[in-house]
Parts: structure tokens; sequence; C-alpha cells
């Protein structure tokens, strides 16, 4: 099973959305400057507010690495539909914090 299958079968939307409202004070507090390059990336927002605090500009690079939590395919691969999205978001709330 490839891990996109296995972590959309972990997503739950209403657990995603809690967890974006942990951040949504820290992702205020980010550079105005880094949040507007963010919002002029295909990185979907939420996404955004939960890890550009984390990470600041290293999430423009890190997206495009290959990340051995997806098999060593790129984060960026996984933006390109919904049930990627989704299976995304579930990889990266089980990133360690």
């Amino acid at each position: 099973m490839l891990y996109k299958d296995l972590y959309l079968k972990e997503y739950n939307a209403q657990h995603w959305m809690e967890f974006v409202e942990l951040y949504r004070n820290e992702y205020l507090l980010v550079n105005a400057e880094l949040r507007e390059k963010a919002g002029k990336s295909r990185i979907p927002e939420d996404i955004c507010m939960v890890l550009l605090p984390e990470m600041g500009d290293y999430l423009f690079t890190w997206i495009e690495k290959s990340v051995p939590a997806l098999g060593s395919d790129k984060p960026s691969d996984y933006l390109n539909n919904d049930d990627g999205i989704k299976a995304l978001k579930a990889m990266i709330m089980r990133m360690p914090r």
C-alpha cells in the first residue's frame, strides 16, 4: 500500500481543523512578508498556518524535498488533488514537534 493511501485513511477533517486552530496565533506572529510569499505559493493556507511558524522560509525548500515519511515523495507531489492534500495533512499531524 502506498504511503498516500495510509495517510488518507487516517485523515479526519475535524481533527485537522482543530490542529490548525492550535497554530492560528503563532501564524499571526510570522513575518508578514513570509505570509505573503506563502499566499502566492500553491501551498494551501491551512498547511501554511501550521508549518510556517515552525519552519519559516524553509517550508518552501521542504515542500520540494524527498521526505522519507512520504516514501521519498515530495510534499508538493501531494498538492495535485484533494486526496493528496488530505494525506499530506494527516502526515503533517504526525510530524514530531
